[in-house]
């Protein structure tokens, strides 16, 4: 007899803010942010509630209202960017995860998991005791769910998303799917407002209809979804497999405390490690060396890589100035080494010559391992690039990021076309300015002393302050050539009137 079980995770974005929150406060009591939390998206230049948590709900707030009217009818909420490809990543985790209840799980997107319950509550002593084992894991991750056990995938989507009914024999399936609305059926909502003209809203409604009509009114995924529901139709789902990570170990007759035989073995496991890495066609971001002791705790190494490699000699010399501070104790009995991350080498064709992509590529490769070098040595968090942020204010259109981060991911965030200094001043200087009107151009500057005769004058730009932020003045900026030819990037904030110099040309 079939069973399937559906988990739905009603605010997984919300939850997955909250636990980020919790562990950005290591070794403090976690603080309850009791505001409201929106999620944003942007939409056609607009800015759009992608989700929100209870309290916003209960305040009238729902999904696909613009954030302006969202803030207007919740004032005080807190803002956040929603972030879908987190939510998937999660997402599979989460299926991962759920393998101990079941060997078939598979992801439901955006927020939910199906999981073949077929003849696994034996394991937990029947079906409630395994919908309430799967509950309870999920509050254990701090994450709210609701799961229900139906013959069929889809009477156990409805029945956990539109129903409070956790376990659906086979003979209650059709009794129970038929108070359910018609979006308990996975369909689109121009065909739930295609029936809902013709007086069909709950899903008795449409079993009484004859199912032959319905294709050529409402298309043929209505009734292959309502087959599926009842259990007429096969839906297969595609489990989760677990990888496991490429690892590579040696064991030793006995403990050993000879350094020369541990370093070479260490050389030995780094080469069959590259061997199973070019298989894969893929690079380490990411190492684990753990030399198991007789009379001590393992010793564990962690590397940390900034771009993929499989050069075991720059892996070596990374890992040999740790190798050498280890405490071997009365021996070492055997030595284990984990690609912990992964990600894949494009192929690349070198060149004969000098001057061409494989140069290019070379003074990458010279670079990474500068960087992972002195990550390695004097830590990760103090070795830094720098990263772009979407913002059209300059100081906020830029950061930093720990260099064993993809330098990749923040390609695809818009920079401001317009014209900006080469040097941003982290404290802008307060200027005395000279008009020759109130909108401009500027005849003179003073600052620190000295006078800056304006020769060429170009402005106003304004740029308006992020509202949802804070409540701060807009600016007008102007770029002015001084006497000597430098050029200064100056700003008067509207409402107060006062100058300051934000940046130059070098």
């Amino acid at each position: 007899m079939k069973r399937a079980m559906s988990v739905w995770f009603p605010f997984l974005s919300i939850d997955l803010l909250r636990r980020r929150d919790r562990r950005s406060r290591p070794g403090s009591p976690p603080e309850v942010d009791r505001r409201p939390i929106l999620l944003v998206a942007t939409w056609k230049q607009r800015q759009i509630v992608a989700a929100c948590c209870e309290r916003a709900i209960n305040g009238g707030v729902r999904p696909g209202l613009v954030l302006a009217d969202a803030q207007g009818v919740l004032r005080g909420a807190r803002v956040e960017s929603h972030r879908p490809d987190r939510d998937a990543a999660a997402l599979q985790a989460l299926a991962l995860w759920a393998t101990r209840y079941s060997p078939r799980v598979s992801v439901d997107p955006p927020d939910g998991l199906l999981i073949d319950a077929t003849g696994c509550e034996r394991a937990f002593g029947g079906e409630p005791h395994l919908h309430a084992k799967v509950i309870e894991g999920c509050g254990d991750l701090a994450l709210r769910a609701r799961a229900s056990i139906a013959p069929t995938f889809a009477g156990a989507w409805a029945m956990a998303r539109h129903a409070d009914a956790p376990i659906v024999a086979p003979h209650d399936l059709r009794a129970s799917l038929a108070p359910l609305p018609l979006a308990a059926l996975r369909v689109e909502q121009d065909v739930r407002d295609a029936l809902a003209e013709v007086g069909v809203e709950r899903i008795e409604h449409l079993m009484a209809l004859p199912r032959s009509m319905l294709p050529a009114r409402f298309g043929h995924e209505l009734p292959l979804r309502l087959s599926q529901a009842l259990g007429e139709a096969i839906e297969a789902i595609t489990p989760v497999r677990w990888t496991e990570p490429l690892r590579v170990s040696r064991a030793f007759e006995g403990p050993t405390t000879q350094y020369e035989g541990i370093d070479l073995t260490i050389r030995d496991l780094l080469a069959d490690l590259v061997a199973l890495l070019r298989t894969h066609e893929s690079g380490a971001r990411g190492l684990q060396v753990i030399l198991t002791r007789a009379d001590l705790p393992a010793e564990r190494l962690d590397i940390a890589l900034s771009r993929p490699s499989r050069d075991a000699r720059h892996v070596y010399s990374l890992l040999r100035p740790r190798l050498d501070r280890v405490n071997l104790g009365f021996g070492v009995l055997d030595i284990e080494i984990t690609a912990t991350r992964l990600a894949r080498l494009r192929h690349r064709q070198r060149e004969q010559w000098e001057g061409g992509d494989s140069t290019e590529e070379l003074r990458e490769q010279a670079l990474g391992e500068l960087l992972d070098t002195l990550s390695n040595r004097i830590g990760v968090e103090h070795v830094r690039r720098a990263a772009v942020v979407e913002s059209h204010l300059p100081e906020r259109a830029g950061t930093t990021a720990p260099t064993s981060m993809d330098a990749g991911a923040s390609t695809d965030i818009a920079v401001v076309p317009q014209d900006r200094p080469t040097i941003l001043f982290g404290t802008p200087l307060f200027a005395s300015v000279t008009t020759l009107s109130p909108d401009g151009p500027l005849l003179s500057v003073r600052f620190r002393q000295e006078d800056l005769h304006v020769a060429y004058c170009l402005g106003p730009e304004r740029l308006s302050p992020e509202w949802w932020r804070r409540d701060e003045p807009a600016r007008d900026y102007f770029k002015i050539q001084d006497q000597h030819g430098r050029w200064w990037w100056i700003a008067r904030r509207v409402e107060i009137g006062d100058w300051f110099i934000h940046g130059v040309w070098g």
